[in-house]
């Protein structure tokens, strides 16, 4: 493909930076002339600062940031006489990490230190329970050696994924507008729409029975997707295992939030026509649900594969090579999209006239 059409398959989507309330001069940050809550960050990854909570003595002081239930907050505590930070998080009444750090340091870098070991264990896993019993999604966890991006005042990143419709991109960018708009959120987000590419298989006598059907398989793909699978799909065999496998390239919107505020993200995406499904609802196949995963995912480099045993469906996604948001930003996201719609048009065609010309019917 040509640079034309390499451009139009990473779009930006929203970049919402956080509210004006949440400025804080971070450089010429110092504890030493700390004497009032005022002169602490008011806003630090899970929400404000609970002014009540601040507490100055001879020895330092003391400061508190968290949510309105409480169980999600950070302390920040300086000492006078050693010269140090100790500073501890806790997600969801489940300590995170501490860390002691002398009061040289920036501000930043203290608060950053609370992931030097990496993404907490105990947060992954409970992360993963929590949000797989709410909704039809798969949490990721974090690889061991992934590198960890921290920035203030919102923290880590995490990345909500799932496949769109070429044509509905320009709907998703719409929703997502109006979710940037809405009065109530303070925290910053970003969104844009990529391009992966995604290996299906639907085990034979546990998939659903149409996933059989090769023509039936490419046809769904097709209207799913709007894009031209990469190849045929055909039967795979492997050893005494037999399915169906499709691979495509996929358009995904991927809405990357603040990982303290990803429940609020999900709750909003709800209530959408965005495919953010509680388990209430009707089960979706696996391949069209939404995966959560840190924001720099791709860095790992490997597939990542989600198997789900009950409706005999395996997902493999391979992440392609991103660009920065940076850079999408200086582009035009509506030509952009234009520019993949009409794309998406030619393609269709041309496969339905392959189809055609192969004799499927």
């Amino acid at each position: 493909m040509n640079n034309i059409q390499e451009d139009i398959f990473q779009i930006a989507l929203v970049n919402h930076r956080p509210a004006d309330s949440h400025y804080f001069d971070w450089q010429n940050f110092s504890a030493e002339r700390v004497v009032r809550s005022e002169d602490l960050p008011p806003y630090l990854i899970f929400g404000n600062q609970d002014k009540d909570a601040f507490c100055l003595t001879a020895d330092g002081w003391s400061a508190l940031w968290c949510d309105k239930s409480r169980q999600n907050r950070i302390l920040l505590t300086w000492n006078r006489k050693t010269g140090r930070f100790t500073v501890n998080q806790t997600w969801r009444g489940i300590e995170g990490s501490s860390e002691e750090v002398a009061s040289t340091e920036s501000l930043n870098t203290v608060l950053s230190s609370l992931y030097s070991k990496g993404f907490p264990v105990s947060w992954d896993t409970e992360a993963k329970d929590h949000f797989e019993k709410l909704y039809q999604l798969s949490w990721v966890k974090s690889p061991e050696e992934l590198p960890i991006y921290f920035g203030v005042p919102d923290g880590v990143f995490y990345s909500i994924i799932f496949p769109v419709m070429v044509k509905n991109i320009r709907n998703a960018k719409k929703i997502l507008e109006d979710v940037a708009k809405e009065p109530d959120l303070d925290y910053g987000f970003f969104a844009t729409a990529c391009m992966l590419d995604q290996k299906v298989l639907y085990k034979v006598g546990q998939a659903p029975e149409w996933t059989q059907d090769v023509a039936q398989v490419l046809t769904q793909s097709l209207g799913e997707t709007g894009l031209m699978p990469l190849e045929i799909p055909e039967l795979q065999e492997d050893g005494l295992s037999r399915a169906v496998k499709l691979e495509r390239s996929v358009m995904t919107v991927v809405v990357s939030v603040p990982f303290g505020r990803l429940e609020d993200m999900l709750s909003r995406l709800a209530e959408t026509p965005m495919p953010i499904l509680s388990r209430q609802e009707p089960p979706h196949r696996r391949e069209t649900l939404p995966i959560v995963v840190p924001v720099n995912i791709s860095e790992d480099g490997r597939a990542l594969r989600i198997d789900d045993q009950e409706q005999g469906i395996s997902s493999i996604y391979q992440f392609l090579e991103e660009k920065s948001l940076g850079e999408l930003l200086q582009l035009d996201a509506d030509r952009q999209i234009q520019a993949l719609e009409e794309l998406s048009d030619q393609l269709v065609e041309q496969l339905i006239s392959a189809t055609k010309q192969a004799g499927i019917k």
